[in-house]
């Protein structure tokens, strides 16, 4: 349809959402974006000289292409992110295609920074400058509304009907999107996967071409060894960490070659699923949580006969008769894709929650949000249907009584399908949550002693009054743990110290108060790193000294009692807060959750080993310890 607000047929668009699940296979649509509704004006970089010309952007990367010994291009990335006004690169793409086409004989190229440095470009024909991440929600509202209006699968964007975060409040998203990027060809992103495994992505291919190879979803040990593959590496020297460095990263080093028809070949046979392929203007392909894939901008380039995309590059040029660069520009977002059915649900809800704790494991942020998504999602479960509700219920709101087409109509999944996707998942997670509420309640936790020490807050977070309260709970900002970065979904512990004697937040997860990592020092005063307790969060006091301390640093605290300057136990203790429900709440949800599932016999679903808490723990445990390499 040309319309962008048009309904997809809901047999088509389950079909769609079914393919979407699958992992060993790459989904790329084409027509998602109504070329109707795009307002060619807001698109060209005209508009962003005109809007943006005088503003900094610090993200540029830089790409330089030289000929090897046998007369192929070979691109290096060079190391920094470049800072220049949008209006100056757009002028080095000007001058860039002058150049090509012979209009220009001065290849060289001069901007200047943020910080006033001159930078020197001696070759723009050479060097290819990609703008990466630019995100259009901030920087052209316009565009970006322009961009809502054409694209017609909305529901597949951050916190659309078919994210985990469809859900949670907007103010506790992570940004994820989406952005612009920009570059001439040749550039590109080598092996990656997206949020460190933890999001699904979507690239929109609106000019020029884009070479990708992707693979299937896999375990860590088989990520790690396609990567060997893929990069030569076999011998596992200069192992090339594409799970966990960011893609652009100067701590990757040299960026392997691209690959060869050998090394898709070896994937293919080791069942990695390799696809290789071009995205071409208008095509959108789906990434997956947890797939590794690179992009390669497509030039006109002759390519050795061993290149993976050499014979796919020939034909396209051929096909569409290219000659000259095409720039490249493309929108791309991150998402949490939930899933349609009930056992891609459970999949995909696994797969964002064994992720984390690598992530966690390997000290990494995560950009999705798995645990706060499934709470949320439990709590705004449908409600029950018009005729188990008490009589008269629905009589006080007048407009309840007319007659109009529901949303919930268009929903493809349905409730069961979603609560026995989610059941293993939410298990596990108010699991955790409760024992950490119980281990707070023991007797042996009112201790005094260094690091023992837990007060349980009298209520949750959204029980206060927000008019006075400093916390919002419906926030992402100090909800990620302190030591490790994990996800605050509901329960953490509060470092009593920080609050009472610097007036600051320290938030840490039950998994580092368990392993007491909050016993070193985190400087917390801006310039100030001295070891004392009304200045930093000092973990690790060894003394047990009070008044009139031999240190002279004193004096005794006002909390505890010891001495301030080498002794106090305030950083060591903590108050375990809950930040969206309290115990009785969290636990409701789950047997919410359950009720459903037990009510619409869903005991009788088929593969139903899968969707046992004990398989989810076992699973999850797995992930919660290293990987041998």
């Amino acid at each position: 349809s040309s319309s962008p607000n048009a309904d997809m047929d809901p047999v088509d668009e389950r079909f769609l959402l079914q393919m979407l699940e699958r992992n060993d296979i790459t989904v790329v649509s084409e027509g998602l974006v109504s070329t109707e509704t795009l307002d060619p004006g807001l698109w060209k970089l005209e508009h962003m000289q005109h809007s943006l010309g005088g503003e900094y952007y610090h993200k540029f990367r830089r790409f330089d292409t030289t000929m090897d010994e046998n007369g192929f291009e070979k691109c290096r990335e060079v190391d920094s992110l470049l800072s220049m006004k949008i209006g100056n690169y757009i002028d080095y793409l000007n001058k860039r295609q002058d150049h090509l086409s012979e209009k220009l004989r001065d290849p060289r190229f001069t901007f200047i920074d943020h910080e006033g440095n001159e930078n020197n470009i001696q070759d723009v024909g050479i060097s290819a400058l990609y703008m990466i991440d630019m995100d259009i929600i901030k920087s052209l509202p316009g565009l970006y509304s322009n961009f809502m209006e054409s694209f017609k699968f909305r529901e597949l964007l951050p916190g659309g009907l078919y994210c985990m975060m469809n859900k949670v409040t907007p103010t506790a998203r992570p940004f994820m999107g989406p952005n612009m990027y920009v570059t001439p060809p040749a550039s590109f992103t080598h092996f990656h996967q997206d949020g460190h495994g933890t999001v699904d992505s979507g690239h929109l291919c609106l000019n020029g071409y884009n070479e990708v190879v992707m693979l299937r979803r896999l375990t860590e040990r088989h990520k790690k060894h396609a990567l060997m593959i893929l990069t030569g590496n076999l011998d596992r020297k200069n192992y090339f960490d594409g799970l966990y460095q960011v893609p652009h990263g100067d701590e990757l080093g040299e960026k392997p070659a691209w690959p060869t028809k050998d090394k898709i070949e070896e994937c293919r046979q080791m069942g990695y699923c390799p696809t290789v392929f071009i995205l071409k203007p208008g095509q959108l392909v789906h990434i997956n949580k947890g797939r590794l894939h690179a992009f390669r901008k497509m030039s006109t380039a002759r390519l050795p006969d061993d290149d993976c995309h050499k014979e796919l590059r020939e034909q396209l040029i051929k096909e569409r008769n290219i000659k000259g660069e095409q720039l490249c520009i493309s929108i791309a977002w991150d998402w949490m894709f939930l899933g349609v059915t009930a056992r891609g649900i459970n999949r995909e809800v696994l797969t964002v929650l064994e992720a984390a704790i690598l992530n966690r494991k390997n000290g990494k942020i995560s950009l999705a949000i798995p645990e706060m998504s499934l709470l949320q999602m439990a709590k705004y479960l449908p409600p029950p249907k018009e005729d188990e509700l008490p009589t008269g219920m629905n009589d006080m709101v007048g407009f309840m009584n007319t007659d109009f087409k529901q949303e919930t109509d268009r929903k493809i999944s349905n409730t069961t399908e979603v609560c026995m996707g989610i059941l293993p998942g939410l298990y596990h997670v108010v699991t955790e949550h409760i024992n950490a509420m119980e281990l707070a309640a023991r007797e042996e936790c009112r201790s005094y002693e260094r690091g023992e020490r837990v007060t349980v807050a009298q209520r949750p977070n959204t029980h206060e009054n927000p008019s006075v309260c400093p916390v919002d709970p419906y926030g992402n900002n100090d909800f990620l743990c302190k030591m490790c970065n994990k996800e605050l979904s509901n329960v953490y512990f509060h470092c009593d110290g920080c609050e009472k004697l610097l007036s600051k937040d320290f938030n840490i997860c039950r998994q580092c108060h368990a392993e007491k990592n909050f016993m070193i020092t985190v400087q917390m005063h801006p310039t100030n790193p001295k070891r004392h307790a009304t200045l930093n969060h000092i973990g690790n006091f060894r003394y047990d000294r009070t008044s009139r301390c031999i240190c002279k640093n004193g004096p005794a605290c006002g909390f505890c009692g010891y001495c301030l300057g080498c002794s106090c136990r305030c950083h060591s203790w903590f108050t375990l807060h809950n930040r969206l429900f309290c115990r009785e709440e969290e636990q409701a949800l789950l047997h919410r959750v359950v009720d459903i599932c037990v009510t619409m016999n869903s005991h009788h679903f088929e593969g139903r080993e899968y969707f046992e808490p004990g398989f989810t723990k076992g699973r999850l445990d797995v992930a919660s310890r290293k990987f041998d390499d």
